[in-house]
């Protein structure tokens, strides 16, 4: 099986201090390949990091934690996923 990390998207989030940060919105695919076909790609699961590349977890609608660092992040967009 094959993986494919796809950038989709990119949103501004502030942490408990104010300070802006950029999260960017990943789309993991995998690659199923089957004996009738030669292969698809179906869409997995989403990621989010940092510009700098740290991973963020989302938390629940508008809310993220990076993780190394364990600071919050908050997005008031009617957008954010």
């Amino acid at each position: 099986m094959l993986t494919k990390s796809l950038h989709t998207a990119a949103f501004k989030a502030r942490d408990d201090y104010g300070r802006e940060h950029t999260i960017l919105e990943f789309n993991s695919l995998a690659q199923v390949i089957r004996f009738e076909a030669h292969g698809s790609f179906e869409e997995n699961l989403k990621e989010f990091r940092t510009v700098k590349g740290q991973p963020v977890n989302r938390i629940t609608n508008g809310k993220y934690k990076i993780v190394p660092t364990g600071l919050n992040l908050y997005c008031d967009e009617p957008s954010a996923p």
